[in-house]
């Protein structure tokens, strides 16, 4: 993750700091999604990563643990990494478990011990703050992982899906005018085919996802399940 990101989070992790569900961005026109939304993502992560009682999982960008303290319960052990300190404390604080540790760390410096014989991996819409040769770099870390593990990149923004929430002249200026400040607003819209010739080049197997109807980003995201065949 850039420093960009580092810096913007710092920031809002500091301006929300009585909403966990606003520091992590999980909001509607600016007010918190409900808790129905938080428990479809967490349904659907556990559903596609077919967790189960037995399971060692690695949560990338973990933000302030909100998604990775209502895995806990499905899984043996979680480790949560984040770069941005402010939100790994917060993490401790609100999100703390038996069975987690949260690390403050830049997720591309992790090392292969952190993947070594793992095969359940987590990181929920984070991708868009990578630059593609960042994803690059995170895919080498994850080579480390065990034959046959699961890496589930949730709600990905669909470059093909720009002009759908971006749907007014005003929306989309403002789009342009922060992707030209070098501030952009969401981060990196992905199209299918970049991630596909990214993840195939690593030996992972990529099956692209449609998000749940009912869930609220269903309209311009979507999802992939990394598998890693050898």
């Amino acid at each position: 993750m850039s420093d960009y990101w580092k810096s913007h989070y710092d920031a809002i992790s500091s301006q929300y700091s009585g909403s966990l569900l606003k520091q992590v961005g999980k909001t509607i026109n600016g007010q918190e999604i409900s808790e129905s939304q938080v428990k479809l993502i967490v349904e659907n992560i556990a559903h596609v990563l077919q967790l189960n009682a037995n399971d060692s999982v690695v949560d990338l960008c973990c933000g302030n643990g909100l998604i990775s303290r209502q895995l806990a319960p499905h899984v043996k052990n979680i480790i949560g990494v984040d770069y941005t300190l402010s939100l790994i404390d917060a993490a401790k604080t609100y999100n703390s478990f038996s069975n987690i540790e949260y690390v403050n760390s830049d997720v591309l410096r992790l090392g292969p011990e952190y993947f070594s014989g793992l095969k359940k991996v987590v990181m929920y819409e984070a991708l868009q703050h990578f630059s593609e040769r960042q994803f690059d770099i995170l895919l080498d870390e994850l080579e480390s992982l065990a034959a046959c593990s699961l890496v589930f990149l949730g709600s990905i923004p669909s470059k093909e899906k720009l002009s759908v929430y971006y749907d007014t002249k005003e929306k989309f200026a403002f789009y342009m005018q922060r992707e030209n400040e070098g501030r952009p607003h969401i981060g990196r819209w992905w199209l299918i085919k970049e991630i596909e010739q990214l993840v195939s080049m690593h030996g992972f197997k990529a099956t692209f996802l449609s998000q749940a109807p009912k869930l609220y980003t269903a309209y311009y995201r979507f999802d992939v399940l990394l598998e890693k065949c050898k």
